[in-house]
């Protein structure tokens, strides 16, 4: 097992890196194209890959030398937002940043992982992914709206 230069001997890497996920292929599902739901529907797809890595650290928590792994969600849809679209590639971020939590205290077994933790984290992202679809929902209704007034006139 591989030890991270100038740390403790107590910190273990995992031999393999944490997955990356790429966004690159969502980039042509958005429903209505608007700048609102383009961000929405990025939202919903960074939230459904957190909710991935948080399932595998509570998957993982018996597991020996297993780190416990996040997605940043605020940070990463920071810079989605922060970069400026260039034709209909979307926007910023393409590939997820999955941290490896270093500072949570190791077990004995040099597992980091709390399952209520976990839990919790699962529910703030649950929560997220909730209201982010109620929002998508509100802008497709007034679309919606949009739409039928205009076939009344």
């Amino acid at each position: 097992m591989a030890k991270v230069a100038g740390k403790s001997d107590k910190i273990p890497i995992d031999a393999e890196p944490p997955p990356r996920y790429d966004l690159s292929e969502t980039k042509s599902r958005t429903v209505t194209g608007t700048m609102a739901s383009v961000g929405l529907e990025r939202a919903l797809d960074v939230l459904s890959v957190r909710a991935k890595v948080l399932a595998g650290n509570l998957a993982n928590a018996s597991t020996p030398n297993f780190l416990r792994r996040d997605v940043p969600f605020h940070a990463v849809m920071r810079a989605m937002l922060s970069e400026p679209t260039t034709g209909d590639e979307g926007r910023g971020v393409r590939i997820l940043p999955v941290q490896v939590d270093f500072a949570s205290p190791l077990r004995a077994d040099g597992n980091n992982t709390s399952p209520e933790r976990e839990l919790a984290a699962l529910t703030e992202t649950a929560l997220l992914y909730r209201t982010t679809l109620q929002l998508l929902a509100k802008d497709l209704s007034q679309l919606r709206a949009a739409i039928t007034e205009g076939r009344r006139s």
